[in-house]
């Protein structure tokens, strides 16, 4: 029985109802307590899935919790924990299979950056980052002056061979099958897939990922043969077909005519690192994430301020303010440029920014503090912008970019998290000849090219402890990867569970522009626009969100919860 309070937040998220209307529905949702408007959110979005295809789920048993960006590697990394693998086993095959079942945001030619915990064990971080050759051109704006040697898979192995338990064979045969079996394309991965497909110049990605002559449809049936082979060649050579003399010869010949430079030796040496691991923490929950080779210390930063200035917040309008404060002076302390994520000329240094936010002779984070302790809304906006010029980038990225995540915990409390990646939607939009492999974009080596040097993107796999509860989190969306993760860690220090915590509605920055979720209070929409901010209203859809996060969590008495967001294809499955 659908409630009035689901039917209002239906018309509300559907992206269908007069700009007039908004005011009144709004008006009648916040008529309703706070936990009735976001169980009513997560019904009306809900509702548009099939049972089975859950964006929250809770469990009670022994084997633990799952959540990514696909269905089917949600579901294959649940059969690998029924199977008896541990996190890192599910995890390694929710990855591979999200490398074929979520080609607009990663690929076994791309980057990740994993972090992970075994239980009693520190945390460990794998930086598996994609990086320029040797050689390469610096002239030209081509594609192929922008693509990087791959990082992710190797990153991958080196995980599994460190802490996983079942066979390579066992976890990979599975996604070999699917491969060419083919999987029934998402409507939200369909809707990226046909948004993109104009940009389609090269014969080889067409060849493999226009199998007629045009993007899947919702329910099609989407296979890659070229997929299943080149993972039937890592099972052969019981290793990376990369660090294969021979394969890595081949990939990098058929490549020259695409106009890359790679050499057998880029690809040969392309080992993953180990990571720098930060954190920062309260009386009781501690946040863990990745340190130089992602943007960790920027969710660092935003969660430690928005805890700082708690006690001030006493409404909604105020707790998203103080995440946009938060998420605004981040951006301005990076040590990179948004966008370009070149270096600044004289930057922060790295060990000095989470320590930043409450210090006392850091004037800026220190006017901002003192705006919300103050307890005026109008110093709270007045001292919202940023600095004039503070987020000026050398040049204008012409495409956002976007990545995908993928969480688990096992009944041991094992716990991964990974963040995936190849730039904008498919990447540079060139795949090899031999396997279709979709190849990465640097936005490094477009704005800044280095010999060698390494990417370092937004990305921030991070783990997070609460009294009992331990999770796996993590977000997609390039700089609106932390502000996203950072909203749903404060949800869940004020109280809220997980699934609620990924219902409560996001402000966030796109560039200067201050976006917000279509169900979010009025209020803020209004106070927004008085203070004369730019202000545009987003719906949940994959194309315009505002960060894409997924999170597993677990208690100590054996019960798990996995979340996955309403922006995109992914599932969550708990058990």
């Amino acid at each position: 029985m659908i409630t009035q309070t689901e039917k209002l937040a239906g018309l509300l998220l559907s992206g269908e109802c007069a700009s007039e209307l908004r005011p009144i529905l709004l008006k009648e949702m916040q008529s309703m307590s706070e936990p009735q408007q976001l169980q009513a959110v997560h019904s009306a979005l809900q509702s548009k899935r099939s049972p089975d295809n859950k964006f929250v789920d809770e469990g009670e048993g022994n084997l633990g919790a799952v959540s990514s960006g696909s269905p089917f590697a949600s579901d294959l990394a649940m059969q690998v924990l029924e199977q008896g693998g541990n996190a890192i086993d599910a995890a390694f095959t929710c990855a591979l299979t999200m490398m074929l079942t979520d080609p607009a945001n990663c690929s076994l030619a791309g980057r990740c950056q994993i972090l992970f915990q075994m239980e009693g064990e520190d945390a460990a971080a794998i930086d598996g980052a994609t990086k320029a050759p040797k050689t390469f051109a610096q002239e030209g704006r081509g594609p192929a002056r922008a693509v990087p040697i791959p990082g992710a898979l190797r990153a991958l192995l080196k995980m599994q061979g460190e802490a996983g338990t079942l066979p390579i064979e066992v976890l990979v045969r599975p996604v070999i099958k699917l491969a060419r079996d083919g999987f029934a394309v998402p409507a939200a991965l369909a809707e990226v897939w046909q948004w993109r497909e104009g940009s389609f110049a090269d014969e080889d990605l067409k060849r493999f990922y226009l199998p007629q002559g045009r993007a899947p449809k919702e329910g099609e049936i989407f296979k890659h043969e070229g997929i299943a082979t080149f993972l039937e060649d890592l099972l052969a050579l019981k290793s990376d077909p990369f660090s294969d003399s021979k394969t890595a010869n081949n990939f990098v010949s058929t490549l020259k005519t695409k106009g890359l430079r790679w050499t057998e030796q880029d690809l040969l040496s392309a080992e993953p690192l180990v990571g720098e691991i930060v954190s920062t923490g309260g009386e009781h929950w501690k946040l863990t994430t990745i340190g130089q080779q992602g943007w960790g210390h920027t969710l660092c930063q935003i969660v430690s301020f928005y805890q700082q200035v708690k006690p001030h917040i006493d409404t909604a309008d105020k707790r998203q303010l103080a995440l946009l404060h938060a998420i605004a002076q981040g951006f301005e302390d990076r040590p990179q440029h948004l966008k370009t994520l070149a270096m600044k000329e004289d930057p922060i240094a790295w060990d000095e920014l989470i320590s930043r936010v409450e210090d006392e002779n850091c004037g800026a984070w220190k006017k901002r503090t003192e705006a919300f302790q103050e307890g005026s809304l109008a110093d709270i906006l007045k001292a919202l912008p940023p600095k004039k010029g503070a987020w000026t980038t050398k040049e204008v990225v012409s495409e956002e970019r976007d990545t995908t995540h993928l969480a688990v915990i096992d009944r041991h409390g094992n716990k991964v998290s990974i963040t995936m990646s190849i730039g904008p939607h498919f990447g540079a939009r060139i795949a090899d000849p031999t396997y279709g492999l979709l190849l990465a974009h640097s936005y490094t080596m477009e704005s800044e090219p280095i010999e060698g040097a390494r990417d370092v993107t937004e990305q921030c796999p991070s783990l997070f402890s609460l009294d009992d509860m331990h999770y796996a989190i993590g977000g997609a969306g390039s700089e609106r990867i932390p502000g996203a993760i950072a909203a749903v860690i404060t949800a869940l220090i004020d109280g809220h569970d997980l699934g609620a915590a990924m219902a409560y509605p996001r402000a966030n920055w796109a560039g200067q522009e201050i976006r917000i979720h279509c169900d979010a209070t009025n209020s803020l929409e209004l106070l927004l626009e008085e203070e004369g901010l730019g202000v545009t209203i987003t719906d949940r859809g994959p194309k315009d969100h505002l960060g894409i996060v997924h999170a597993v969590g677990r208690a100590r008495s054996g019960s798990s919860i996995a979340a996955a967001d309403y922006a995109y294809a992914g599932a969550a499955m708990a058990r």
